[in-house]
């Protein structure tokens, strides 16, 4: 592939040649099974010795948002260890474009661009991208300020259970009347968090079970009230017919139709992955 062709999205102080290259030639949907695919890669090269790592995407005609979300964190993760990662997108896939962070404002977005959350004022500004979504600016102000007050609430708790680590990072879109938002704190995960709090030493499903619960929170001292957040974002799931899912330690968790579906991974997620869908018909 030429030198034209290719995209150096996150670099490290390495300026030498890709070490080792992954080549993906699926295409990669909102399903446990091609979003396990996408842990994989993230996990060998977060854990690689190499300095530099390219990815090719050029067959790959699609990801799903929580793919996106999890390929475009390796960038602040690897930056942390000066390593480099180098995206070999496909020629006008659009998506890829959304790896691509905008510094510049534009009238009309077709998604939030992949973000860091560093303080309020970026979730300010990521709330500020989502009024300019095309679509969502048509929406009922009821529904547009349920999502504006969601994300949030997704926002800030990465923000608060990330902001001590590498941070967190965010990205969504609106298209054909669904609308997708993750976000990826690097914290310690909610199975530390939670049993740092309760000095217990529950599992992980168990945590997860403790901060589902309506009034728990670990974050308690700080001026913003907490523990409604995941009954609210469960709540708007619900209104809205869609979906929760979650990535956290060694867990995979859904909620659905009011019901939660757990099943144990082969790796360990650093820190959590929330991923809300809904359908706005």
């Amino acid at each position: 592939m030429a030198e034209k062709d290719k995209i150096r999205l996150f670099w490290g102080k390495s300026s030498e040649k890709p070490n080792k290259r992954f080549e993906l030639k699926e295409n990669y949907f909102e399903k446990l099974n091609d979003t396990e695919k996408i842990w994989e890669i993230f996990d060998s090269v977060l854990n690689s010795p190499l300095n530099s790592i390219e990815l090719d995407f050029s067959k790959c005609k699609n990801l799903s948002n929580t793919g996106l979300t999890i390929l475009a964190s390796l960038g602040p993760l690897c930056s942390a260890k000066n390593r480099s990662v180098t995206i070999c997108p496909g020629k006008n896939f659009e998506w890829m474009g959304r790896l691509v962070p905008i510094s510049r404002k534009t009238s009309k977005l077709k998604w939030i661009p992949f973000k860091s959350i560093k303080d309020e004022e970026s979730i300010e500004n990521i709330l500020d991208d989502l009024n300019t979504i095309e679509g969502v600016s048509d929406l009922p102000k009821e529904i547009r300020s349920e999502i504006r007050s969601r994300i949030y609430e997704l926002c800030i708790n990465a923000y608060e259970h990330g902001k001590n680590k590498n941070g967190a990072v965010c990205n969504g879109i609106y298209d054909r009347q669904e609308f997708t938002f993750s976000v990826f704190d690097f914290g310690e995960g909610i199975k530390n968090n939670v049993n740092t709090y309760l000095n217990k030493e529950l599992t992980t499903i168990e945590t997860l079970e403790w901060a589902f619960k309506y009034s728990n929170s670990t974050c308690q001292n700080i001026t913003i009230p907490r523990g409604a957040g995941f009954t609210t974002i469960f709540d708007f799931v619900q209104k809205y017919k869609g979906q929760f899912t979650l990535y956290t330690d060694n867990i995979y968790c859904s909620y659905k139709n009011g019901k939660y579906y757990y099943k144990e991974l082969e790796y360990v997620v650093p820190g959590t992955l929330i991923t809300v869908t809904i359908s706005i018909m």
